[in-house]
């Protein structure tokens, strides 16, 4: 009951924006930059897509495809097939060298730890939960969870009912866990919760005594030559299990790869066979889910038969497709979490098509192998529009004329228009770090004080004073363009790539709007800069992907008997807050020395 009233409260103070008010699970910076100083080693071999019986002019058509999806919003692709990259693909401005947030991907990782420590005789998928943690056991815990066992967690199939909510407000998350409430019995169905996740996490680290990173950085990263890697912990220094990794694209893709081939790579078996086996079959019906279609252990079962993938909202996967020999790793920002917006469909749409029986190798066509590199090249230096990759230079020129109507003197107004001035904001507790990230990382804005307009010629700079830091945004006024800095929120670091653009809206007011893409992540911060006739400003904030999902979930939450019980009777008006702190709105005024 006390965890439903913190709950409570933190979704009020959410609400009301009172972030600072929010008293939360301790925070401590752990976020790094990616180093690019330190080679991946044991690359994988890159061929034609011929030499491995796909065609390059069928490859053209996917990436098409995927460019024009823009509710997919694709960050990078790899496919490969007998174990060789046949093509790689870095949408602009995301990079496919540097790491990527995973989110849930990293479950099928815990799974694999998991089989590492029932291999060295140190587990049994049948031990119960309440003798692995025996200190932590109450009489709640031996009443509810008694019945509760490795295999349960595996399966999401416990029915604890602590999420990830939870965590965000405490710092003892197994103690947490151990004092929850279970809504069904144990193996009875199929009900996705990542703190199962983090709980094999705990176990892993209670059994070996040492961490899940340490453990598959000895026995599996060390072989698959993965140097860079990045797992977010708990209060109590675990890592969270059921999300925070960081990795390279590459490296997930060598994940799958050694999922296809059973657990061995280069002669050596790292993982059990029978383990792999086991992971990758249908453990538990998920008839209550509509997107998946079936779940092993820690990992999903796919649409097509033998298929299975390693999920993360919002694009992030690993798809394994054993009888083509296919393994596709995807990373992507899509713009809401139903597996409709994810990439996953169009993967299985063309790798898994009737049409679609690669050989060994085909002939090779130099003219369709040079569109692919065409193709490639577009999406890894430019944006994809909205007819996908196929851009003429002619088509260019013309989109270029519609899109910059301002004639080149109106441009400069603009800009000689803003520069140099200060604005001082109201008091709020606003950051410049998408709200996604905030509550995720427990790191709260401290609120933007100020705001100044620097730069010379056709290049702007945008200074910006959050709580008692400042920030330098460059800003490419070529809308096309962006420009990479690096951005400090209390001590955790990240790469960010910035665009902005000038109208004028309906009332002739000037308008700048910047994309702040947050490139580790699958989060864009937008904002929306109005410049009054009378000295003052207004900054609008949104971000993608956009957040109506999170006040979807956090329904339930609000409109339980909870509310009831403890007297918040206003559900519907806290929703309502939620959705205007998700795009909060500032004012400044200028600031005269």
């Amino acid at each position: 009951m006390g965890l439903q009233l913190k709950t409570i409260d933190y979704l009020k103070k959410l609400a009301s924006g009172s972030t600072d008010q929010i008293k939360g699970a301790e925070y401590s910076p752990q976020k790094v930059l990616y180093d690019n100083k330190i080679e991946s080693k044991e690359p994988l071999e890159e061929v034609r897509p011929e030499e491995e019986g796909v065609s390059s002019k069928y490859l053209v058509e996917f990436f098409k495809d995927v460019a024009k999806n823009r509710q997919v919003d694709a960050h990078g692709i790899m496919i490969l097939r007998h174990g060789r990259i046949i093509a790689r693909a870095s949408f602009y401005p995301y990079q496919e060298e540097i790491w990527h947030i995973s989110h849930s991907l990293c479950k099928s990782l815990i799974g694999l730890g998991i089989g590492l420590v029932i291999e060295d005789g140190l587990l049994d998928l049948n031990e119960k939960l309440l003798n692995i943690f025996k200190e932590k056991k109450n009489l709640f815990s031996t009443f509810r969870l008694k019945d509760i066992t490795v295999k349960h967690l595996l399966t999401m199939s416990s029915g604890i009912t602590v999420n990830e909510l939870g965590a965000i407000l405490e710092n003892d998350w197994v103690k947490m866990v151990m004092e929850s409430n279970t809504a069904f019995n144990p193996g009875e169905k199929f009900f996705y919760n990542s703190m199962n996740s983090y709980m094999l996490s705990a176990i892993i680290k209670e059994k070996t005594k040492k961490s899940v990173t340490e453990l598959l950085q000895e026995r599996i990263f060390t072989p698959l030559g993965i140097t860079q890697f990045y797992w977010e912990q708990c209060p109590k220094g675990i890592e969270k299990g059921g999300w925070g990794v960081s990795m390279r694209l590459e490296d997930m893709a060598k994940i799958g790869q050694l999922y296809l081939q059973m657990g061995e790579w280069k002669g050596e078996q790292l993982i059990a066979r029978e383990w792999i086996e086991e992971s990758t079959k249908m453990q538990i019906d998920t008839v209550s889910d509509p997107d998946r279609y079936g779940y092993g252990y820690q990992i999903c079962i796919g649409p097509y038969p033998g298929s299975y993938q390693f999920n993360g909202m919002l694009g992030q996967n690993v798809i394994v497709i054993p009888d083509r020999e296919m393994v596709i790793a995807t990373t992507g920002g899509s713009k809401g979490l139903s597996g409709a917006m994810d990439i996953s469909p169009i993967v299985y749409q063309y790798f898994t098509d009737e049409m679609f029986q690669p050989e060994k190798a085909i002939e090779k066509k130099e003219r369709e192998y040079q569109e692919l590199q065409k193709v490639l090249r577009h999406l890894r230096y430019h944006e994809a529009y909205e007819d996908g990759v196929e851009i003429t230079s002619r088509k260019l020129k013309e989109g270029r004329k519609k899109r910059n109507r301002w004639k080149r003197q109106e441009k400069n107004f603009a800009l000689e228009r803003i520069k140099g001035k200060t604005y001082e904001m109201e008091d709020s507790n606003i950051g410049l770090l998408p709200l996604f990230l905030q509550c995720f990382h427990n790191n709260y804005g401290k609120g933007i004080k100020e705001i100044s307009f620097l730069g010379e010629g056709k290049e702007v700079t945008i200074r910006i004073v959050e709580g008692e830091k400042e920030v330098f945004l460059p800003v490419g006024c070529d809308e096309r363009s962006y420009k990479n800095t690096v951005l400090d929120f209390s001590g955790e670091v990240y790469q960010v790539a910035v665009k902005g653009s000038f109208r004028f809206d309906e009332e002739d007011r000037l308008v700048l709007k910047l994309m702040i893409c947050f490139l580790e992540t699958s989060n864009t911060r937008l904002l929306k800069i109005i410049f009054y006739p009378d000295d003052t400003i207004k900054l609008c904030f949104d971000e993608l992907p956009h957040l109506q999902d999170l006040i979807d979930g956090v329904s339930y939450v609000l409109d339980s008997p909870v509310i009831e019980q403890f007297k918040l009777k206003d559900a519907g008006y806290v929703k309502y807050k939620m959705n205007y702190v998700m795009c909060p709105e500032i004012v400044g005024k200028l600031k005269i020395d």
